[in-house]
Protein backbone atom coordinates (compact mmCIF):
# COMPACT_ATOMS: atom_id res chain seq x y z
CA UNK A 1 0.00 0.00 0.00
CA UNK A 2 2.68 2.66 1.11
CA UNK A 3 4.07 2.01 -2.35
CA UNK A 4 0.91 2.30 -4.56
CA UNK A 5 0.68 -1.37 -5.55
CA UNK A 6 -2.97 -1.45 -4.84
CA UNK A 7 -3.43 -4.26 -7.33
CA UNK A 8 -1.04 -6.25 -5.36
CA UNK A 9 -2.29 -5.52 -1.86
CA UNK A 10 -5.76 -6.14 -3.06
CA UNK A 11 -5.00 -9.31 -4.41
CA UNK A 12 -3.15 -10.68 -1.53
CA UNK A 13 -6.40 -9.81 0.56
CA UNK A 14 -8.36 -11.50 -1.45
CA UNK A 15 -6.27 -14.61 -1.47
CA UNK A 16 -6.09 -14.90 2.71
CA UNK A 17 -10.15 -14.04 2.82
CA UNK A 18 -10.85 -16.73 0.24
CA UNK A 19 -7.67 -19.08 0.55
CA UNK A 20 -6.95 -18.99 4.77
CA UNK A 21 -9.94 -16.90 6.46
CA UNK A 22 -12.70 -18.95 4.87
CA UNK A 23 -11.04 -22.12 4.15
CA UNK A 24 -9.40 -22.93 6.96
CA UNK A 25 -9.94 -20.73 10.17
CA UNK A 26 -13.86 -20.24 9.92
CA UNK A 27 -13.96 -24.12 9.30
CA UNK A 28 -11.73 -24.86 12.31
CA UNK A 29 -13.64 -22.73 14.55
CA UNK A 30 -16.68 -24.82 13.70
CA UNK A 31 -14.74 -27.84 15.37
CA UNK A 32 -12.83 -25.83 17.96
CA UNK A 33 -14.01 -22.41 18.50
CA UNK A 34 -12.15 -19.60 18.85
CA UNK A 35 -14.17 -16.51 19.09
CA UNK A 36 -11.50 -14.05 20.33
CA UNK A 37 -10.02 -14.91 17.39
CA UNK A 38 -12.22 -14.74 14.88
CA UNK A 39 -13.43 -11.45 16.14
CA UNK A 40 -9.78 -9.65 15.63
CA UNK A 41 -9.75 -11.07 12.37
CA UNK A 42 -12.85 -9.81 11.32
CA UNK A 43 -11.67 -6.51 12.45
CA UNK A 44 -8.17 -6.70 10.92
CA UNK A 45 -9.84 -8.05 7.75
CA UNK A 46 -12.65 -4.89 7.38
CA UNK A 47 -9.56 -1.99 8.03
CA UNK A 48 -7.67 -3.57 5.61
CA UNK A 49 -10.67 -4.06 2.77
CA UNK A 50 -11.95 -0.92 3.26
CA UNK A 51 -9.84 0.96 0.88
CA UNK A 52 -11.03 -1.46 -2.14
CA UNK A 53 -14.67 -1.49 -0.42
CA UNK A 54 -15.17 1.72 1.94
CA UNK A 55 -18.86 1.57 1.79
CA UNK A 56 -19.56 -1.99 1.81
CA UNK A 57 -16.64 -2.24 5.03
CA UNK A 58 -18.02 1.00 6.82
CA UNK A 59 -22.04 -0.32 6.81
CA UNK A 60 -20.66 -3.63 8.23
CA UNK A 61 -18.05 -1.81 10.51
CA UNK A 62 -21.38 0.49 11.98
CA UNK A 63 -23.71 -2.74 12.01
CA UNK A 64 -21.42 -4.73 14.25
CA UNK A 65 -21.07 -1.31 16.47
CA UNK A 66 -17.82 -2.28 18.24
CA UNK A 67 -16.97 1.12 18.85
CA UNK A 68 -19.98 2.90 19.36
CA UNK A 69 -20.17 6.54 17.66
CA UNK A 70 -17.18 5.94 15.48
CA UNK A 71 -16.16 5.05 12.07
CA UNK A 72 -14.32 2.63 10.47
CA UNK A 73 -12.20 5.17 8.12
CA UNK A 74 -10.80 7.19 11.28
CA UNK A 75 -10.09 4.06 13.17
CA UNK A 76 -6.38 2.60 13.77
CA UNK A 77 -4.49 0.51 11.32
CA UNK A 78 -4.78 -3.09 12.27
CA UNK A 79 -1.33 -3.91 14.77
CA UNK A 80 -0.15 -7.31 14.55
CA UNK A 81 -0.35 -9.12 18.12
CA UNK A 82 1.99 -11.62 19.94
CA UNK A 83 1.52 -15.21 18.38
CA UNK A 84 1.85 -18.52 19.75
CA UNK A 85 4.79 -19.68 17.39
CA UNK A 86 4.13 -23.60 18.83
CA UNK A 87 0.21 -23.52 18.05
CA UNK A 88 1.06 -21.91 14.55
CA UNK A 89 3.36 -24.52 13.59
CA UNK A 90 0.99 -27.26 15.18
CA UNK A 91 -1.69 -26.15 12.54
CA UNK A 92 0.12 -25.52 9.82
CA UNK A 93 1.17 -29.41 10.24
CA UNK A 94 -2.69 -30.11 10.80
CA UNK A 95 -3.08 -27.80 7.36
CA UNK A 96 -0.44 -30.45 5.57
CA UNK A 97 -2.13 -33.55 6.72
CA UNK A 98 -5.33 -32.20 5.44
CA UNK A 99 -4.50 -30.54 2.16
CA UNK A 100 -3.04 -33.88 1.55
CA UNK A 101 -5.33 -36.02 2.37
CA UNK A 102 -8.28 -34.09 0.55
CA UNK A 103 -5.84 -34.57 -2.52
CA UNK A 104 -5.93 -38.19 -2.33
CA UNK A 105 -9.35 -38.75 -1.81
CA UNK A 106 -10.19 -36.47 -4.58
CA UNK A 107 -7.71 -38.34 -7.00
CA UNK A 108 -9.40 -41.50 -5.70
CA UNK A 109 -12.48 -40.45 -5.83
CA UNK A 110 -13.15 -41.62 -2.36
CA UNK A 111 -15.65 -40.28 -0.11
CA UNK A 112 -15.58 -40.92 3.83
CA UNK A 113 -12.35 -42.43 4.27
CA UNK A 114 -10.88 -43.20 7.28
CA UNK A 115 -7.47 -41.47 8.69
CA UNK A 116 -5.36 -43.56 11.13
CA UNK A 117 -2.10 -42.30 12.85
CA UNK A 118 0.58 -43.93 15.22
CA UNK A 119 2.21 -42.50 17.98
CA UNK A 120 0.95 -38.55 17.26
CA UNK A 121 -0.36 -36.63 19.93
CA UNK A 122 -1.22 -33.87 17.77
CA UNK A 123 -3.68 -36.06 15.97
CA UNK A 124 -4.88 -37.38 18.60
CA UNK A 125 -5.73 -33.92 20.30
CA UNK A 126 -7.09 -32.59 16.92
CA UNK A 127 -9.01 -35.74 15.43
CA UNK A 128 -12.24 -33.95 15.39
CA UNK A 129 -11.04 -30.88 13.51
CA UNK A 130 -8.99 -32.98 10.68
CA UNK A 131 -12.22 -35.03 10.30
CA UNK A 132 -14.28 -31.92 9.82
CA UNK A 133 -11.92 -30.22 7.27
CA UNK A 134 -10.85 -33.55 5.70
CA UNK A 135 -14.46 -34.59 5.03
CA UNK A 136 -13.56 -37.90 6.75
CA UNK A 137 -15.28 -40.72 8.33
CA UNK A 138 -13.11 -41.20 10.78
CA UNK A 139 -10.02 -40.46 12.34
CA UNK A 140 -7.98 -43.21 14.88
CA UNK A 141 -5.29 -44.07 16.43
CA UNK A 142 -4.07 -48.25 14.62
CA UNK A 143 -1.51 -49.85 13.77
CA UNK A 144 -0.63 -49.92 9.98
CA UNK A 145 -0.49 -53.63 8.20
CA UNK A 146 -0.28 -53.66 4.49
CA UNK A 147 -2.74 -51.73 3.37
CA UNK A 148 -3.26 -48.11 3.26
CA UNK A 149 -1.61 -45.24 1.59
CA UNK A 150 0.75 -43.60 3.30
CA UNK A 151 0.69 -39.68 3.54
CA UNK A 152 4.38 -38.07 2.25
CA UNK A 153 3.69 -34.79 3.20
CA UNK A 154 4.09 -34.95 6.57
CA UNK A 155 6.57 -36.02 9.42
CA UNK A 156 3.78 -37.91 11.54
CA UNK A 157 3.20 -41.80 10.51
CA UNK A 158 -0.33 -41.16 8.76
CA UNK A 159 -2.26 -43.35 6.39
CA UNK A 160 -5.39 -43.25 4.70
CA UNK A 161 -7.11 -47.08 5.65
CA UNK A 162 -8.12 -47.15 1.50
CA UNK A 163 -8.75 -50.27 0.19
CA UNK A 164 -5.94 -51.30 -1.94
CA UNK A 165 -7.24 -52.32 -5.40
CA UNK A 166 -8.74 -48.77 -5.46
CA UNK A 167 -5.52 -47.51 -4.98
CA UNK A 168 -3.90 -50.12 -7.43
CA UNK A 169 -6.22 -49.02 -10.15
CA UNK A 170 -5.20 -45.25 -9.45
CA UNK A 171 -1.69 -46.21 -9.59
CA UNK A 172 -2.17 -47.77 -12.83
CA UNK A 173 -3.66 -44.78 -14.15
CA UNK A 174 -1.26 -42.67 -13.17
CA UNK A 175 1.28 -45.11 -15.00
CA UNK A 176 -0.21 -44.55 -18.12
CA UNK A 177 -0.38 -40.68 -17.86
CA UNK A 178 3.37 -41.08 -17.25
CA UNK A 179 3.28 -42.80 -20.47
CA UNK A 180 1.55 -40.38 -22.82
CA UNK A 181 3.30 -37.18 -20.95
CA UNK A 182 6.52 -38.62 -21.39
CA UNK A 183 5.85 -39.05 -25.57
CA UNK A 184 4.94 -36.20 -25.71
CA UNK A 185 8.26 -34.37 -23.86
CA UNK A 186 9.97 -36.96 -26.17
CA UNK A 187 8.36 -35.69 -29.45
CA UNK A 188 8.79 -32.11 -28.64
CA UNK A 189 12.27 -32.35 -27.40
CA UNK A 190 13.00 -34.04 -30.82
CA UNK A 191 11.68 -31.40 -32.70
CA UNK A 192 13.79 -28.62 -30.65
CA UNK A 193 16.91 -30.94 -31.27
CA UNK A 194 16.14 -30.62 -35.27
CA UNK A 195 18.54 -27.56 -36.34
CA UNK A 196 16.51 -27.15 -39.44
CA UNK A 197 13.50 -26.23 -37.64
CA UNK A 198 14.75 -24.03 -35.15
CA UNK A 199 16.59 -22.13 -37.82
CA UNK A 200 13.91 -21.90 -40.05
CA UNK A 201 10.82 -22.03 -38.33
CA UNK A 202 9.25 -18.92 -37.29
CA UNK A 203 10.62 -17.80 -34.02
CA UNK A 204 6.96 -17.45 -32.00
CA UNK A 205 6.99 -20.85 -33.59
CA UNK A 206 9.89 -22.41 -32.10
CA UNK A 207 9.33 -20.04 -28.66
CA UNK A 208 5.87 -21.95 -28.20
CA UNK A 209 7.29 -25.48 -28.62
CA UNK A 210 9.34 -24.23 -25.85
CA UNK A 211 6.91 -23.03 -23.76
CA UNK A 212 4.68 -26.60 -24.74
CA UNK A 213 7.78 -28.72 -23.40
CA UNK A 214 8.26 -26.74 -20.27
CA UNK A 215 4.84 -27.37 -19.66
CA UNK A 216 4.57 -30.88 -20.12
CA UNK A 217 7.79 -31.47 -18.47
CA UNK A 218 5.90 -29.51 -15.15
CA UNK A 219 2.75 -32.27 -15.85
CA UNK A 220 4.94 -35.10 -15.75
CA UNK A 221 7.16 -34.09 -12.38
CA UNK A 222 3.14 -33.04 -11.11
CA UNK A 223 2.22 -37.08 -11.77
CA UNK A 224 5.43 -38.63 -10.79
CA UNK A 225 4.84 -37.05 -7.56
CA UNK A 226 1.15 -38.28 -7.47
CA UNK A 227 2.43 -41.42 -8.07
CA UNK A 228 4.83 -41.80 -5.14
CA UNK A 229 1.74 -41.67 -3.10
CA UNK A 230 -0.12 -44.78 -4.29
CA UNK A 231 3.32 -47.14 -4.08
CA UNK A 232 2.83 -48.40 -0.56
Amino acid sequence: MESYRFAEAYDELYHFVWGDLADWYIEASKAQPNGELLAFVLEAVLKLAHPFAPFVTETIWQTLAWAPDSMLATSDWPKIPDADEKRSQAFEALQSIVAETRAICKALRVQHAELQYEASPLLAANAELVKRLAHLQAVTEGTQGKGGIVLTQTTHHVWLDIDPQTAKAHASKLAEQQKEEQAVIDRLESRLANAHYVQQAPEAVVEQTRAQLAEARTRLDTIKQEAQRFQA
